[in-house]
């Protein structure tokens, strides 16, 4: 395959024009204005080009409040110099669940699993995995919505876990006071 062709091969699919051979390249002066240099091993010049318009959906991924309060609280580790992760809540359970989309926080030096409780899922379903964390040696702390608190006292009353309500402010996400079960 000589140059010519080959340069062909590779631009004619994006670009409709004329093409130069690499020995008889116009000089700049004999380009049309529009014309594309592709720098390489070899030149390709194209003259009469015509503009595409593609339009690409892409779909932004959405931050949801359970993102917001589970960025937070890692946040509040790492300001402590305290090691924390997050995972699902039914991997760290090591068994299957029906709360494997709740997300939780695990703190390691204190052993603290803290479990952000989303709008779809109701409290009390939550008790279960507060006695088998207890029984693995793990502090629970359920974070709740503050207009879901009253609810939640209700779902996990006797459980082994503490409660911490959190609302929106201006600066981000703000958290209220540990309160018993």
């Amino acid at each position: 395959m000589r140059q010519t062709e080959r340069v062909a091969a590779i631009g004619s699919a994006q670009t409709k024009g004329q093409l130069f051979p690499i020995a008889q390249q116009p000089t700049i002066s004999e380009r049309m204005p529009n014309s594309f240099c592709f720098k390489g091993s070899i030149e390709l010049h194209s003259c009469n080009t015509r503009r595409v318009f593609m339009a690409v959906a892409v779909q932004e991924p959405t931050v949801t409040d359970v993102d917001r309060v589970a960025a937070a609280t890692l946040d509040v580790y790492a300001r402590r110099c305290d090691l924390a992760t997050e995972m699902p809540l039914a991997e760290l359970l090591s068994v299957p669940s029906d709360l494997g989309a709740l997300r939780a926080v695990v703190g390691a030096a204190d052993r603290i699993v803290e479990i952000v409780l989303d709008a779809d899922v109701d409290a009390a379903a939550i008790a279960p995995a507060a006695w088998t964390l207890a029984t693995k040696g793990f502090a629970t702390v359920v974070l709740v919505a503050l207009d879901r608190l009253g609810e939640a006292h209700e779902g996990l009353r006797g459980t082994p876990c503490h409660l911490q309500g959190w609302w929106m402010s201006e600066d981000g996400v703000a958290f209220g006071a540990f309160e018993t079960a």
